[in-house]
C-alpha cells in the first residue's frame, strides 16, 4: 500500500478497519439473539470491558491468536473477519483513503478517514441484513 500521504488524504489504521468489523459481527448477534454486549464478550474472553473496547475502537492491535478467539466468541472465524476488512479497505482506498499499519498524528485525516469507515461499515451492515 502506498505509504505517501497528502495533507488532505484520509487516513484509516487497519486496526480501526479490524475493530469496527469486530464490532460489527459483535452487535449483529447482540440484534439477533442477545447476550453480546461488549462486557459479555469480554468476559467471555476474559479480558476487561475496557480492553475489549480498545479492540473495537481500533485502539490496540490484536494477535492472531486473539483474533481467532475473538471471532469463535462471535461465531465466525478470523478469515470472514479479515476478508471482511479488506473488502472494506479496498473500497476505502476506491474513494482516496490511505490504510495504514499504524496511527498517525494527523488527527484531521485520520477523522475524515474514520467517517470514510463508519460509512463504509454502515454499507456492509445494510448489505448483510
Amino acid at each position: 500500500m502506498n505509504q505517501a500521504n497528502s495533507a488532505n488524504q484520509p487516513i484509516v489504521p487497519y486496526t480501526a478497519l479490524l475493530g469496527g468489523v469486530i464490532q460489527q459481527q459483535r452487535k449483529y448477534l447482540d440484534t439477533q439473539f442477545g447476550g453480546y454486549q461488549q462486557g459479555q464478550v469480554a468476559a467471555q474472553l476474559n479480558i476487561s470491558q475496557s480492553a475489549y473496547s480498545r479492540v473495537e475502537s481500533g485502539d490496540i492491535a490484536i494477535s492472531v491468536t486473539q483474533l481467532r478467539q475473538i471471532a469463535h466468541h462471535l461465531n465466525c472465524n478470523a478469515q470472514q473477519i479479515l476478508d471482511q476488512a479488506d473488502r472494506i479497505a479496498l473500497a476505502l482506498q476506491a474513494q482516496g483513503a490511505l490504510i495504514t499499519h499504524e496511527k498517525k498524528d494527523n488527527s484531521g485525516a485520520i477523522l475524515i478517514g474514520m467517517g470514510l469507515l463508519a460509512a463504509a461499515l454502515l454499507a456492509a451492515g445494510a448489505a448483510t441484513s
